[in-house]
């Protein structure tokens, strides 16, 4: 297992491994496993985080098209409002004048 890996590594001297340099190779590798997982969850995160900002970018989107979509309707109703009440004067004017 991690001996298996770690013992390559280790210093030899004099064809067999010694003690400090077995440790401070199972340190190297404890402490490379420990910054690459530390890079892994690191990544995992920005990628969370990076996703909750476009979903979040795609929210304030759609909110703003659906608030463009209803001023625009407001617009249209007023104008529709502003004709039906000139479309009523000229009538009563018609009326009035006849």
């Amino acid at each position: 297992m991690i001996k298996d890996e770690i013992m390559p590594i280790a210093c030899k001297t004099g064809g067999k491994t010694s003690s400090a340099g077995y440790f401070d190779a199972k340190m190297d590798f404890i402490r490379d496993e420990i910054e690459e997982e530390i890079l892994d969850r690191t990544e995992r995160v920005e990628a969370e985080r990076d996703y909750e900002e476009r979903e979040s970018d795609r929210e304030y989107e759609e909110r703003r098209e659906i608030q463009r979509e209803r001023r625009f309707d407001e617009e249209e109703l007023f104008e529709e409002e502003r004709e039906l009440e000139r479309l009523r004067r000229e009538e009563y004017d018609e009326r009035f004048y006849e």
